[in-house]
């Protein structure tokens, strides 16, 4: 695997962002982040697709609406059952790029974080939330 560290840094730098800030606008760990970015661990299709995504609303602007926030009950809930159908609880979390921890207190999620999850494990927000939580427009 090989990362052009040095696009990296110049991409941040001219985004003028923090490698930090940039993996909480993708909804993934800073240190999963920091170990693509290095070279230490394989990117997944889902980070591309999400660092992909963040590159564009950093460039572009936002995407037609701002990033509403929705309640965390029902991705958690979710993420608890298919955990623990997994072989490997620690892999199935690894391979989305969050950490198992955490999920049963947060209050909210953003609709990217929802949507980069849901997408990675097959399921249509829609599936998790009511059509006013999540409209056609998502």
């Amino acid at each position: 695997m090989s990362i052009d560290r040095k696009a990296v840094d110049v991409i941040l730098a001219v985004l003028g962002i923090e490698q930090r800030a940039l993996a909480e606008l993708m909804g993934y760990r800073k240190g999963y982040v920091a170990n693509v970015m290095n070279g230490c661990t394989e990117a997944s299709p889902a980070f591309k697709q999400a660092f992909g995504d963040a590159l564009a609303e950093l460039v572009l602007g936002p995407v037609g609406h701002p990033l509403e926030t929705l309640p965390a009950a029902p991705l958690a809930e979710l993420l608890k059952k298919r955990a623990a159908e997994a072989p490997c609880k620690s892999q199935f979390y690894s391979d989305l790029g969050i950490s198992p921890r955490g999920w049963d207190k947060r209050e909210v999620v953003t609709e990217l974080v929802v949507d980069r999850i849901c997408t990675a494990l097959g399921v249509h927000p829609s599936a998790l939330y009511e059509p006013e939580l999540w409209g056609e427009a998502s």
